[in-house]
């Protein structure tokens, strides 16, 4: 005959490890919750991190420019002056011209295209300087 087996006794000690099996459950949980948590701080400090880096190469480029803008401006003071005396030495030279041309004797037919002609010139040039500083300022 067969014999019958006994259903496994369950002994306290059994018991006391099952109980430990929601706490395990919980453990583990919060580590991975921690695991979570770390992963987030080191994303957001390398985000941080890297961030620090392109604003410090931002502000290098903003130096650089602004030191060319210096070295700029510097050279604009040297040369205002001497472009300003330039076209004031041009002014000059236009008022003499446009003087000579107006008080030019009109005889002929052939004068009169030739004044004309001049006052033209004279008028296509002062534009062409008018362009010109304006393109300079």
């Amino acid at each position: 005959m067969e014999e019958k087996k006994k259903p496994a006794e369950i002994v306290p000690s059994d018991i006391i490890q099952l109980d430990a099996i929601p706490e395990l459950v919980t453990a583990t949980e919060g580590l991975d919750n921690i695991n979570t948590l770390a992963n987030s701080i080191l994303t957001t400090v390398s985000s941080w991190k890297q961030m620090e880096r392109d604003m410090h190469q931002m502000d290098v480029q903003f130096n650089a420019y602004l030191a060319k803008l210096d070295a700029d401006l510097e050279q604009y003071k040297i040369s205002a002056p001497i472009v300003s005396k330039q076209l004031d030495r041009v002014n000059d030279l236009m008022s003499r011209i446009l003087d000579k041309v107006v008080d030019m004797d009109v005889k002929t037919e052939l004068d009169m295209q030739n004044k004309n002609r001049m006052m033209d010139s004279l008028d296509s040039y002062i534009d062409k300087m008018a362009d010109m500083m304006v393109k300079l300022l």
